[in-house]
């Protein structure tokens, strides 16, 4: 069977060559029905990129099969942050460069929470804004602090006017607080939105963003999701806080408040990692 008549499906961004899924300037989305997870395909003249790769090698390989189909260029890849659902799959890749920021290497080698086992390391770190070179399209790759994980990698691509931004934004479901930094979490998506230090923002009237989760979203969605994760760390940061609530008042599930709660504890008594 090939790769493409799975139940995973390519979204289409791009504005490929003739109509042609391989041609440049094609930006695909992996749309995988295991825990509704994008992977990206970002297709330049010279080489193409792969962000984030799956939660397993068999999920890492069937995504190279289907990328095989769409076009034969050098790949490489980036990893948006270490749990296992994102990077578990670069096993299934072979020898391959893959860029990730340089805590996202130490959580794999911690080999802790919901990293997966035996993991591949990236060997590019990026610690700072990296320019990537694709021929034709010049990705960024950037940290904008702090937030689903501490090392989330967000990889903004200008020709397109597209954002893949990982897990610091979901759709169909309520952010993950696990690894989290709940306090810091808002001035990261703050960074994405306005800019900081005089950058500008990434994300503009007319971006998508892709998100680690769930189907393509603007501008509007994540303003919003921004303003629940810092009602969330606010709220959930008092000493009498009733999760139950909370959670109602910001139409979000019970267990999302209770974890930002129950993580907010950990990091204030040091414990966190």
């Amino acid at each position: 069977m090939s790769a493409l008549d799975s139940g995973d499906r390519w979204l289409y961004l791009g504005a490929g060559r003739d109509g042609d899924l391989g041609g440049v300037s094609d930006i695909l989305v992996r749309r995988h029905t295991s825990l509704d997870m994008n992977a990206v395909l970002l297709v330049g003249e010279a080489s193409a990129l792969v962000v984030d790769t799956g939660a397993s090698a068999r999920a890492g390989h069937t995504l190279l099969s289907a990328i095989r189909e769409v076009t034969r260029l050098p790949l490489a890849v980036v990893l948006t942050h270490a749990h296992y659902d994102h990077c578990g799959g670069t096993a299934g890749f072979g020898e391959v460069t893959v860029y990730a920021h340089p805590g996202c290497r130490h959580a794999l080698e911690r080999g802790a929470g919901q990293v997966p086992p035996r993991p591949v390391l990236p060997n590019r770190e990026c610690p700072a804004r990296t320019e990537l070179d694709l021929g034709g399209r010049v990705v960024v790759l950037e940290h904008p602090g702090p937030a689903h994980t501490d090392h989330d990698l967000v990889v903004h691509v200008p020709d397109a006017d597209v954002l893949v931004a990982g897990d610091l934004v979901e759709q169909g479901g309520d952010p993950q607080f696990e690894d989290s930094f709940p306090d810091s979490w808002p001035a990261a998506l703050d960074r994405l939105l306005v800019g900081h230090g005089g950058s500008p923002g990434m994300i503009g009237p007319d971006t998508v963003v892709v998100p680690g989760h769930g189907e393509p979203v603007n501008r509007g969605f994540v303003k919003h999701q921004r303003e629940v994760i810092a009602g969330l760390a606010h709220r959930c940061s008092a000493p009498d806080a009733e999760p139950a609530a909370i959670a109602a008042a910001l139409s979000v599930q019970p267990t999302t408040a209770r974890s930002v709660a129950d993580r907010l504890r950990a990091l204030s008594a040091g414990s966190a990692r």
